[in-house]
């Protein structure tokens, strides 16, 4: 019997533009799932963070976090796949970094558990706002100095800068193989610009592809948005960008759904499975 697995990005895409997602939604995706659709989501958002937004949605596998860097069972917290940096790789990176004083937040396992650190006092308006709509959140660990701050197995960078900052760090970073770097608006705050740096071989592509194994599953159907779903795309069966997607998303979709803010994953699973 054939066995499909359904992924959806989040942010954009199943999420609205509150960055929650509407009752309809929820009572379509349980529905499915509980039918024994196998749906899970693949998100630039960390598990704690992603768990948040999606509070009440019942997924039925493994999720993919991070771009790609991690696949994480829900239910037991179990890492099943991660990509970790290799510091000596990513050294220039630092350097860089720290001569120009870069405001970045640098994620992390310590101890086992995801953390996400930056200095005390280098906090600029977007990292403010990042803490801001964080409050509370386990996974943040503010530290005094450059060594402190790469402490523990370092998977993931973030800086969110206006847009021509934003643009200027994105090409000074991009000076080795060894990692993906991605420069997107924000979806709910256009004018910050989010720089995404994590190792290159860690992309929804390659994690939904392990995950299809993983599942035995013998197809992939994925909906999304954004620049960074692109390599899930490519190696999805049928892949489907939201009314709101950009322009050269869609270009590559078997087809263009609903938008994220009028229930566009969930209707098209309604009256497609």
């Amino acid at each position: 019997m054939s066995k499909t697995l359904y992924l959806s990005d989040l942010d954009g895409t199943l999420l609205n533009k509150n960055a929650r997602l509407s009752p309809k939604t929820l009572e379509i995706i349980n529905n499915k799932t509980a039918e024994g659709m196998l749906f899970g989501y693949a998100t630039a958002r960390s598990v704690v963070s992603a768990l948040r937004v999606a509070a009440g949605l019942a997924v039925s596998v493994p999720v993919i976090t991070h771009n790609g860097v991690f696949i994480i069972d829900t239910k037991t917290g179990k890492y099943l796949e991660s990509c970790i940096m290799d510091k000596e790789k990513i050294l220039p990176i630092i350097e860089y970094m720290q001569a120009e004083s870069v405001p970045v937040l640098v994620y992390a396992l310590i101890d086992g558990r995801e953390r996400v650190s930056w200095i005390c006092g280098m906090e600029n308006a977007g990292i403010q706002n990042y803490l801001s709509d964080r409050a509370g959140d386990i996974r943040l660990r503010p530290v005094d100095n450059w060594e402190q701050l790469f402490c523990g197995e370092v998977f993931y960078f973030t800086v969110i800068e206006e847009e021509a900052k934003a643009k200027k760090l994105f090409e000074s970073c991009c000076v080795s193989d060894y990692c993906r770097y991605t420069l997107m608006p924000d979806v709910y705050a256009p004018d910050e610009w989010w720089t995404e740096i994590y190792r290159s071989d860690a992309t929804k592509a390659t994690a939904a592809q392990k995950l299809k194994k993983i599942l035995g599953a013998d197809k992939i159907v994925s909906f999304g948005d954004q620049l960074n779903d692109i390599p899930l795309f490519e190696v999805s069966d049928y892949c489907y960008a939201v009314e709101n997607a950009h322009e050269d998303l869609k270009k590559i979709a078997t087809g263009v759904i609903g938008a994220n803010y009028a229930d566009g994953v969930a209707l098209w699973i309604s009256n497609n499975t």
